[in-house]
């Protein structure tokens, strides 16, 4: 697996896990979405043999602080490992080149196994965020400190 800047035609590639769609529900036009995301922050892309993997980036909100994000395809399955070091790494090169102190994700309440993955990261719960989705879906807030 190769990790890339990302670019727009990767959106289009990327087959999003059922859960993954389900949390952007009610987000709208996505290309909209990303152009925001990537104005705010890194973002890069996983691809395995010509096969975008996932999606990941960080929004910078103000110095010391970024939230987060992941869009990610069914074939993360298959490279866990691979996928895992990738954001594992691109934590804490973000961590070291944005100063961070805090790095917070939401992850939809549903996903149990990405909340469990996010806790491997090093990540803590800070709670349920009742109906914070564009469909009043459930997050959970999650942030590592340093």
């Amino acid at each position: 697996m190769r990790i890339e800047a990302y670019r727009p035609e990767h959106l289009a590639l990327l087959e999003l896990r059922p859960l993954d769609a389900r949390a952007f529900e009610g987000f709208g036009d996505m290309d909209k979405w990303m152009d925001n995301y990537v104005s705010c922050g890194p973002v890069y892309t996983g691809i395995d043999e010509d096969v975008v993997v996932f999606i990941m980036g960080i929004c910078m909100l103000w110095p010391g602080l970024g939230e987060g994000w992941v869009l990610t395809s069914s074939h993360v399955e298959r490279l866990r490992l691979g996928f895992h070091k990738a954001v594992k790494g691109f934590i804490e090169m973000a961590r070291k080149d944005f100063h961070l102190h805090r790095l917070q994700v939401n992850i939809l309440a549903e996903h149990k196994q990405s909340c469990r993955w996010i806790e491997r990261l090093g990540f803590g719960s800070e709670g349920v965020m009742k109906a914070f989705g564009p469909k009043r879906q459930d997050f959970v807030r999650y942030a590592r400190i340093w």
